[in-house]
């Protein structure tokens, strides 16, 4: 209290702080108690008592004046009215006078063990919860796909690049799988990975693995050989399911069953599962340098489905686009729900998903009325010029939705719906219906789902404040493969209900007033790049596998991973050599687009690295070539398109697109450029592999460039 008689308007004056109009300077909310007589006096014959004042404005972002008397008083909280609710302001004030209430109640107590939620907000959350009880049925995704391939045989359940099954011949093909995998000795308990190209047959194939009461374990053509070899080692899997010539990806003693020209030597009913029973096992990117294989059971897929199948609901006559890799969960919805409705799903080639014309082609070739897709995925669609359909409902998951990428969808579908989930829990956790002019929110759980936001010492947050997301109920999963001290970290039992496990998601949410939850960030280095959960650490790991570096760390800029390395002092080593290393070991979407050098990485004054402070990518183009000028026009052209859309000052014949910081994103664009100006439309997937003199010859250089 030593300046405590300063007026504030001298500090003002004399310290000059930066104005801003939008808050008064040096703080913007006041505490203030006035312990001084505010009842009736009277004086000289005179009396007069205190008159209560409405007040139209504040001074401050908030302000609370305590009015201190003896026996009674008064607590007056002012707001602003663009930051705060009403409601928001009720809610302070009765969280301060129940926490008045228990101090002086138990003056004995820490302060870190008062109930900050107050009791209307913990009746408040207990609602919200509760509100997403339903009762399902016990049947396995087989039995309900099963059923419905007994009420309509002869209808098409999916279309793909390799042709078309009926309910009934999609049936057929799983029980032969089912068939098989039992005379081969698998059943509960074994887990069986599948590397297949997407085809119906890939789809029989998952439905055949669930049906012999193993679990499947998807693995990406893409990978390369080394995560192959190490999803097959540490899970375990006794089979791996493959066709067209993948078979050679096997590097290990796994028994390995080729579907080229199969033909089943019988067909079995699919087993009946438990609740608890591991349905899938996908790994998951992992902060310790090595993915993590997160197993997740049959009552959660259940639960997961039918809450889907009620909203945002399907129906049997819709057709579903499924764009998404198996080693996706999101690709659990894409599969599955239609099957166990009746309805149609349209399995896209690998090289369609990436074309965004070509998308646009299927969804009117097959009278596509649902589709899933991250906002990456959205954004490359709608660079491929696709302006719309009327009757498509959308579902967009996987990464934070951006307002503009809404408002742009929003004049192109007829619903959007907002999706949120990590893997650990089932796919899809929580959804929301996106409205025009609407915030958007990550919204409510799904059925038998249970939200709860806490802070470190695991109380809940009140409403409006900031904490850690923990997910219970039916979606929760098993674990992580052979990883009991990450499990035992990550899923605890709860603290709120007896009977539930919880799981920690590292997301930071907090409850709106309407019980809608909204997405605040992550608490970790975890990122998600085009819908690929990332945790920086395994990239991180990987470059500093190398021998001549030092040190490094990962960033996500402008929706890439940029790497910084420190090399080993004497040595250089070449971005180009970088991304081939890692891309030894890590899938496509984990290979930084940009690696950067630095003679040191900057940090903070206790030591971190300061991720704030690492400067923004350069792409060195050529290090491990001389620079070849492109002459004839059409090279002339695309080394253009390139310098212009990944800013940079020079293109080699030599270079790659991907190589110099290009992602699939830019990709679908570079396209559209070049057929602009060649009025050849090159393969997207072209650009994965082909230099730009080898595009350039792929195209022809007779071409009528336009410049």
């Amino acid at each position: 209290y030593a300046n405590q008689d300063a007026p504030f308007e001298v500090l003002v004056k004399e310290l000059e702080p930066e104005r801003d109009t939008s808050r008064a300077p040096f703080f913007q909310v006041l505490f203030n108690v006035a312990n001084i007589r505010t009842g009736a006096v009277e004086l000289d014959g005179l009396s007069y008592e205190p008159l209560s004042l409405k007040r139209d404005a504040s001074q401050f972002d908030m302000s609370i004046n305590v009015g201190w008397e003896e026996i009674d008083s008064t607590l007056r909280l002012t707001y602003n009215t663009s930051l705060f609710r009403h409601e928001t302001a009720e809610r302070m004030l009765a969280h301060y006078l129940e926490i008045l209430e228990a101090v002086t109640a138990e003056p004995e107590r820490r302060l870190s063990e008062l109930k900050l939620p107050s009791r209307r907000d913990r009746a408040l959350f207990t609602g919200w919860n509760d509100a997403t009880a339903k009762e399902f049925g016990a049947s396995g995704v087989m039995q309900m796909f099963a059923q419905r391939a007994t009420q309509h045989p002869d209808r098409i359940a999916v279309r793909s690049p390799t042709g078309s099954f009926t309910y009934a011949e999609l049936l057929r093909y799983a029980q032969g799988i089912t068939a098989e995998l039992q005379h081969a000795g698998i059943g509960k308990g074994d887990r069986v990975a599948i590397l297949m190209e997407r085809s119906r047959e890939m789809l029989g194939a998952l439905l055949g693995i669930l049906g012999s009461g193993a679990a499947y374990i998807p693995v990406d053509p893409a990978y390369p050989e080394a995560r192959v070899r190490y999803v097959l080692e540490d899970s375990g899997a006794r089979v791996v399911l493959t066709h067209r010539g993948l078979q050679n990806r096997v590097e290990t003693d796994t028994r390995v069953i080729d579907l080229d020209g199969w033909t089943p030597r019988a067909h079995a009913p699919f087993a009946e599962v438990e609740p608890a029973q591991p349905a899938y096992v996908i790994y998951t990117s992992g902060s310790t340098g090595k993915p993590k294989g997160v197993e997740v059971t049959h009552g959660g897929v259940r639960n997961f489905l039918l809450s889907m199948q009620e909203r945002p609901g399907i129906t049997p006559d819709d057709v579903i686009l499924a764009v998404t890799t198996i080693s996706f969960d999101i690709a659990v919805l894409e599969l599955y729900l239609p099957l166990i409705t009746g309805a149609r799903v349209v399995i896209t080639s690998e090289d369609d998903a990436l074309d965004g014309r070509r998308l646009v082609q299927l969804m009117e070739q097959e009278g596509v009325t649902l589709m899933q897709a991250t906002p990456a995925t959205w954004k490359l669609l709608i660079a491929g010029g696709w302006q719309g359909k009327p009757d498509l409902r959308v579902l967009c998951g996987g990464e934070p939705l951006p307002r503009p990428l809404a408002d742009e969808l929003l004049d192109r579908v007829a619903e959007l719906w907002n999706m949120y989930g990590p893997t650990e829990t089932t796919v899809w956790s929580t959804l929301d219906r996106v409205e025009r002019g609407g915030d958007i929110t990550v919204g409510r759980p799904i059925a038998n789902t249970t939200c709860y936001v806490l802070g470190d010492d695991m109380q809940m947050k009140p409403v409006g404040v900031p904490g850690e997301l923990w997910i219970g109920g039916a979606g929760v999963a098993n674990g992580y493969v052979n990883r009991p001290d990450l499990t035992e970290k990550a899923f605890i039992d709860s603290p709120f209900r007896e009977g539930e496990r919880i799981y920690r998601t590292g997301d930071l949410v907090r409850w709106r007033h309407d019980g809608r939850l909204e997405h605040l960030g992550r608490l970790d280095n975890q990122v998600k790049v085009r819908g690929f959960r990332v945790e920086l650490g395994e990239v991180e790991a990987a470059l500093v596998a190398h021998p001549y570096v030092k040190d490094a760390v990962v960033a996500v800029r402008d929706d890439r991973l940029i790497g910084y390395i420190v090399p080993e002092p004497g040595t250089t080593v070449s971005p180009a050599e970088l991304r081939r290393v890692v891309g030894d070991v890590l899938p496509p979407y984990m290979v930084p687009s940009v690696i950067m050098s630095l003679q040191a990485l900057p940090l903070t004054p206790n030591g971190k690295v300061d991720r704030k402070a690492l400067p923004e990518p350069v792409v060195a183009v050529a290090e491990t070539h001389d620079v070849r000028t492109p002459q004839d026009p059409t090279a002339q052209a695309i080394a253009r398109i390139w310098e212009e859309l990944l800013e940079i000052d020079q293109v080699s014949l030599d270079d790659r697109f991907f190589e110099i910081g290009g992602h699939s994103l830019l990709a679908m664009e570079v396209v559209a450029r070049i057929e602009e100006v060649t009025g050849v439309r090159p393969e997207p997937r072209s650009l994965f592999f082909m230099t730009l003199e080898e595009l350039a010859a792929t195209i022809g250089s007779n071409q009528e460039v336009v410049t």
